[in-house]
């Protein structure tokens, strides 16, 4: 009997996993997309919930701000600083990683046309950069916290 439990045990645990997987690369991509969709539309408060990152770079790029007033560094981040807060496009490929997803996106412009980066500085790129990898890990409750920041242009 216990031999027979056991093995239903492991067929259903294995049935189930594809579905697990695919429910949590959607429970990842729904945050994702809706931490740059909140960062595109100035919605800073909400974009901190989301965000599970290291916030040195943004404070050492404001260091008139407090490092811990986390709302205040997101909003200079894309309205001054120079990363480019747009909402996702399209997601290209997703990869799972131990604690989470890797997802290779792309972006849109307000004017919905798609975001190339073709270099800086007076340097062209000989092709544009249109996808970016962004990571979004599990915070160990059942959420997903995004831990990339938006491209940034200098």
């Amino acid at each position: 009997m216990k031999k027979v439990v056991l093995i239903l045990t492991l067929l259903f645990g294995a049935a189930c996993s594809p579905v697990n997987r695919e429910a949590e690369q959607a429970k990842a991509e729904t945050t994702m997309r809706t931490f740059f969709s909140t960062l595109a539309n100035g919605q800073y408060a909400e974009a901190v919930q989301l965000y599970g990152g290291d916030y040195e770079i943004l404070a050492g790029w404001n260091p008139d701000l407090s490092p811990t007033d986390h709302e205040a560094l997101w909003q200079r981040a894309c309205e001054q600083n120079g990363l480019v807060c747009m909402e996702v496009m399209e997601v290209v490929h997703a990869v799972e990683t131990d604690d989470g997803f890797d997802f290779t996106v792309t972006f849109k412009m307000k004017d919905g046309e798609l975001f190339q980066f073709t270099g800086c500085c007076g340097e062209t790129l000989p092709d544009p950069i249109t996808e970016y990898i962004i990571n979004v890990q599990s915070d160990g409750s059942g959420n997903y916290k995004v831990l990339s920041m938006p491209p940034y242009v200098p």
